[in-house]
């Protein structure tokens, strides 16, 4: 279980998904059983890591840990609401990370653009990271310029500190902060 589903099951979102998202290495057709819905999410075998036996009814899941539901969450925030929720889940995450442990997975799943969005959303939700964790995210921040939402249009302004093309405005990302 992972992506918007392991966000709700570590209560770092307060939304309900109505789709169980189900990680896997290979293709699986999505299915409805008992009125759920079943999305199964087909990753390279190198992403598929970081989770743990959870009991949940009378049975027992692999469901991804918390660093690895966040760096899936960067990685493909098209299966957990979007990169505003996203957004709302890594502040609701902050004290319940190790960011030393949710750097190397994101290393290790060979997607720069976790950790660009990492330091970017950290930086504007003023997460304080660890020196050595900026540092190592800087290290491995590759070549070139990803979208910061890899779900809306290819344009805006290029930030060079996180090789991000910031294609959505900071406002929408932090607009649920009102409330807090």
């Amino acid at each position: 279980i992972g992506y918007w589903s392991a966000l709700s099951y570590h209560r770092f979102t307060e939304q309900t998904p109505f789709t169980v998202f189900a990680v896997t290495t290979k293709r699986l057709k999505n299915r409805k059983i008992l009125d759920v819905n079943y999305r199964f999410v087909m990753v390279n075998r190198r992403k598929f890591f970081g989770f743990s036996k959870v009991a949940v009814a009378n049975s027992t899941v692999n469901i991804s840990d918390k660093e690895k539901t966040i760096a899936d969450s960067l990685d493909h925030p098209e299966y957990c609401g979007g990169i505003a929720e996203v957004t709302k889940c890594l502040w609701h995450a902050r004290n319940h990370l190790s960011f030393s442990k949710l750097v190397d997975y994101s290393i290790r799943m060979r997607n720069s653009a976790i950790l660009k969005r990492l330091g970017y959303l950290s930086e504007i939700l003023e997460i304080k990271l660890p020196k050595e964790v900026v540092s190592r995210i800087n290290s491995n921040l590759g070549e070139g310029f990803s979208p910061l939402d890899p779900a809306a249009r290819k344009e805006g302004k290029y930030y060079t500190k996180w090789n991000l093309l910031l294609n959505i405005a900071k406002e929408p990302l932090l607009e649920w902060m009102r409330r807090y």
